[in-house]
Parts: C-alpha cells; structure tokens; sequence
C-alpha cells in the first residue's frame, strides 16, 4: 500500500482495510479516507456557518475583534451591582435637590430614597410637580448687600440690632459676618 495513503489515514484516524487474505486494501482504504475527508469538510463548512452567526449577532468582523469584545464585558452579577450603585447614587442626587428646592421634609426621606431608587423617572415627576413645603436656601440675590456708609464701609448696626445680637448670644465675629454679609 501507498506510504501517503497509510500516513494519511493515520492522520485522520481511520484504520486501514484488509482482505480477507490479511493484505492491506488501497482501495477500501482511499474510500474510507475520502468519506472522513468529506465528513471534516462538512463539519468544518457547519463551524464556519455557526462562526459566521455569532460574529454577525456582536456585530464582529473578525474572531479577534470577538474576543477583544468579550474580554472587555462585564460579568451580568457585576454590571448588576454597578447598576444598583449607580441608581442609588442617582436617587440619592434627586432626593438632596429635592430637599433644597423645598419639596421634602425630613420625615418624607426614606420613602423618597425608596422611590427614586425604584423608579427615578416617577420620584423626578413628583418632586417637578410637588409644592414648595419647606423652605430652601436663601438666594443671596435676594437677599441684596448689607447696607454701607458713604465711605462704602459696612454701615454699623443700630442700638436695638445690638440688643437682639445680645438676646442670641452672638460672639463679636458673628457680628461681624453679619456686618461683612457673610
């Protein structure tokens, strides 16, 4: 028998045909070689198929640009926790406004919490529509500056304003960022 042939029938796997006299069959054996041949080439035809579908479902050109894709994803329980954070983070962000814009009180705080973490569109719809119930800060727009003298120093606080400093118990440097608009 052809050296070629035994090699490559060994190659693939396939055991060689003999007679019944105990000779090798060439020919037995080339069919046989021909057959796995053709089987290697329809599974392989069936894997490039089955390649060409998952490269086409992550939008992928190549089996490396696949791989790069895959390496750089994140594990679901992982991007599920990052996900948690992130609402929570949020809501927690849309809650303090909400606060500062007067819409909340303290008692309101963990159902609001609650909510925005649930639901942030809904707690947001709320919170635009909610009336002013508490008061927020003072825009220091509107406050305007303490009043000066015709030197532009700060004007000095009446006998009666004094009385009331005194009254709250303010230190002279409180007084003073008073005085200062501070």
């Amino acid at each position: 028998m052809n050296e070629h042939l035994k090699k490559i029938a060994e190659l693939l796997g396939v055991t060689i045909v003999a007679l019944a006299d105990g000779k090798e069959d060439e020919k037995a054996t080339a069919e046989v070689v021909l057959t796995k041949l053709a089987e290697l080439q329809a599974s392989d035809a069936a894997i490039k198929a089955e390649q060409a579908q998952l490269l086409q479902l992550h939008d992928c050109k190549t089996i490396d640009e696949l791989t790069l894709k895959i390496k750089g994803m994140v594990p679901a329980a992982e991007k599920a926790a990052l996900e948690q954070r992130l609402a929570k983070i949020e809501a927690e962000k849309a809650v303090t406004k909400a606060f500062s814009d007067g819409k909340l009180i303290e008692a309101q705080r963990d159902w609001a919490l609650q909510l925005a973490e649930k639901d942030l569109a809904t707690f947001n719809d709320y919170a635009a529509k909610a009336p002013k119930i508490a008061p927020g800060p003072v825009d220091p727009a509107v406050l305007g500056n303490p009043p000066k003298n015709t030197d532009g120093e700060p004007k000095s606080f009446t006998d009666a304003e004094m009385k009331v400093f005194q009254t709250l118990n303010l230190s002279d440097e409180q007084i003073t960022k008073i005085k200062e608009g501070k």
